[in-house]
C-alpha cells in the first residue's frame, strides 16, 4: 500500500514538474516576443524623431 501511495506521489510531482516547465517556456517565448515588438517600436520611434 505504501509503495503505491509513493508511486502515485512521484508521478503527481513528476507532472507539476512538466507543467510549472511548460509554463517558464511559454512566458519565456512570450518574454522573447515582446523584446522584439519593444525593438520594433523603438525603431519607429526613433525613425520619426529623425524626420
Amino acid at each position: 500500500m505504501i509503495e503505491f501511495i509513493v508511486i502515485i506521489l512521484i508521478v503527481g510531482l513528476a507532472g507539476i514538474i512538466s507543467n510549472q516547465y511548460s509554463a517558464l517556456r511559454r512566458l519565456d517565448r512570450m518574454q522573447r516576443s515582446l523584446d522584439e515588438l519593444n525593438v520594433r517600436l523603438q525603431e519607429m520611434k526613433d525613425n520619426e524623431h529623425r524626420r
